[in-house]
């Protein structure tokens, strides 16, 4: 929540050098968004090699939004920065397959019917 305030200067003045700071210190205590955000900036940088690392480690992990940003590159089919493909279809296909799995472990039927009272209550 730190790295968003600063990034986003909601509240603060807003601080990339922080944001990212906050974001790093999340990341490596397992914060899946936090490593999430950090793809961001480095994509936002040119470093692909950088943002798509940070992307593969949370989706591996069950983290659906960095699945998704996998996802949306795959689909572009090449960098927007080098010209050449982002990765192979082979990687993306393993990528997804341990996403799929780490979900599955986290599946239960109370944990189901909690996002279900979330939704209903507009939280999710």
């Amino acid at each position: 929540m730190l790295g968003d305030t600063y990034d986003t200067g909601n509240g603060v003045a807003k601080d990339p050098k922080k944001a990212e700071r906050f974001y790093q210190q999340a990341a490596m205590q397992g914060h899946l968004q936090a490593r999430r955000e950090l793809g961001r900036l480095e994509h936002g940088r040119g470093n692909m090699e950088r943002a798509k690392r940070h992307w593969k480690i949370s989706a591996k992990a069950g983290h659906t939004l960095s699945m998704e940003e996998l996802r949306v590159r795959m689909e572009k089919g090449r960098c927007m920065f080098t010209g050449k493909p982002c990765f192979s279809k082979k990687e993306y296909d393993e990528i997804l397959r341990i996403h799929e799995e780490a979900r599955n472990e986290m599946r239960s039927d109370a944990r189901e019917r909690a996002q279900q009272v979330l939704a209903r209550l507009g939280h999710l």
